[in-house]
């Protein structure tokens, strides 16, 4: 239970098991680069991938070997550097090479391949593929003190109008926001985990979602017991107080029995609850008729 508090190593998990993911064919392999590199797209500018995610490169280079599965690979080379600008976080910088780029033909920009492999999705719902791209390069999960989200950064609006398109056809409740797309609700960010490949990551969300329901339930019960303690002890000093009233105003002697048994139990046994006043009276009466006693007794006195 413990390292459900540790969100960063919660998360790396996740992160994780996007770098395992398996590629299915070529064509999954270009959907999800296409998220991908469109995840790191930045400002709006065509040349610039970056990101400061080292497992970006991972997933497309090693392991996997996204890079080598997908048909891009056939017309562009890719050219990246780690930097570290200022005194900053490192960041990866991807620089793309069109192959047959020569003097007869005009530049093909690498965006126009990215954005063409994201319309054909449309037809052959790959939207999910092209999603565990863009969350690996631009997605989180936030662990606030209530809960949990999950987020899409998409700081460019080449990627958003895709985006927008692709959200809509997943049928869950995103929340725009600034630059970000979040899901809130529970069961959103699990169908999303597990669509984009990441079950054991909705699996550990799920157990999250579990404990912290077990824990609370534990925690109202605990409250609710305190409190009913607390009302218990408050009533029983009142009573205490009345019954030393009674004696004290020599008033015992008036009561009828039952009602006179009761308050010198009462004074016998200050810290019992209402339900043993009730057993230990002969004959035995419940918890409610020993309430009403008392409410009896108490008239008498305001009478008296």
């Amino acid at each position: 239970m413990q390292s459900f508090h540790n969100k960063n190593l919660i998360l790396d998990s996740f992160r994780d098991e996007w770098l395992d993911c398996r590629i299915k064919n070529s064509f999954v392999a270009d959907c999800e680069c296409a998220g991908l590199f469109l995840g790191m797209l930045k400002k709006n500018n065509s040349h610039a991938f970056i990101s400061r995610r080292l497992r970006t490169a991972h997933r497309l280079f090693m392991g996997k070997n996204l890079w080598r599965n997908s048909n891009l690979k056939d017309s562009w080379d890719i050219e990246f550097s780690v930097c570290n600008f200022k005194s900053q976080k490192i960041f990866i910088k991807f620089n793309l090479v069109n192959k047959n780029l020569n003097k007869n033909l005009n530049k093909k920009i690498f965006v126009d391949d990215l954005l063409e492999v994201s319309q054909k999705i449309f037809t052959k719902k790959f939207y999910w593929d092209w999603l565990r791209g863009l969350w690996g390069s631009s997605g989180n999960v936030y662990f606030p003190k209530n809960g949990y989200s999950l987020s899409l950064l998409i700081p460019n609006f080449i990627t958003r109008n895709i985006a927008v398109n692709i959200l809509e056809k997943t049928k869950l409740s995103w929340f725009e926001r600034h630059n970000e797309f979040n899901l809130r609700n529970h069961e959103d960010i699990v169908t999303f985990l597990n669509n984009i490949g990441l079950p054991s990551a909705a699996l550990k969300l799920e157990e999250i979602a579990i404990f912290k329901s077990v824990r609370n339930q534990l925690n109202r019960s605990r409250n609710s017991e305190t409190a009913n303690i607390k009302r218990s002890v408050e009533a029983s000093r009142e009573q205490v107080k009345i019954a030393q009233k009674i004696i004290d105003n020599g008033l015992l002697d008036s009561l009828p029995k039952k009602l006179k048994d009761l308050v010198i139990l009462r004074l016998e046994d200050p810290e019992a609850s209402l339900s043993e006043l009730g057993k230990n009276l002969s004959p035995q009466i419940k918890k409610s008729a020993v309430k009403y006693r008392w409410v009896s007794i108490m008239k008498f006195i305001s009478n008296s």
